[in-house]
């Protein structure tokens, strides 16, 4: 999948904030779950009903970590590099607080980098400049030929 080592290049390039509009959140997910086996930065998956997810084998969802002041927290005092990809968050993106962790990240852990997911994201006026956008194009024809037989089998 292409689109998907052109986000870890992003990512690799030192992209603090990349906003990914896609309906197809699980491809997404599992694209990144394949990237985590192999890279040196921890992946992480956020929602809001499971909380922080390590997205490698072994680990369990963090529920405290639903608490948007507790996820940040966490995110500015961790020193290993991390991919944090937060699902359905353009709820929180009218809210000054959320929009002052996400720069205090930016400045405070240039280390990590944080992945906007959702169907449509609207960034705010302080975040634009910030942000990178992504789109992720739908699967090419071998890429579907594949998900079929796999599903078939």
């Amino acid at each position: 999948m292409d689109s998907l080592h052109d986000i870890e290049v992003l990512i690799e390039s030192g992209q603090g904030l990349i906003v990914l509009e896609t309906e197809q959140e699980a491809r997404f997910i599992e694209g990144f779950r394949r990237i985590a086996t192999r890279s040196s930065r921890a992946y992480f998956q956020w929602t809001v009903t499971q909380g922080l997810e390590r997205l490698s084998e072994g680990y369990s969802a963090l529920p405290l970590l639903k608490d948007m002041n507790q996820l940040f927290g966490q995110i500015l005092s961790t020193q290993h590099k991390g991919v944090y990809i937060l699902t359905d968050f353009h709820h929180y993106l009218e809210d000054p607080t959320v929009i002052r962790h996400l720069k205090d990240i930016g400045i405070k852990a240039p280390h990590q980098a944080l992945i906007l997911l959702s169907r449509k994201i609207s960034l705010p006026e302080d975040l634009k400049s910030r942000g990178t956008r992504f789109s992720m194009p739908l699967p090419a024809a071998d890429e579907l030929r594949r998900m079929v037989n796999g599903y078939y089998r």
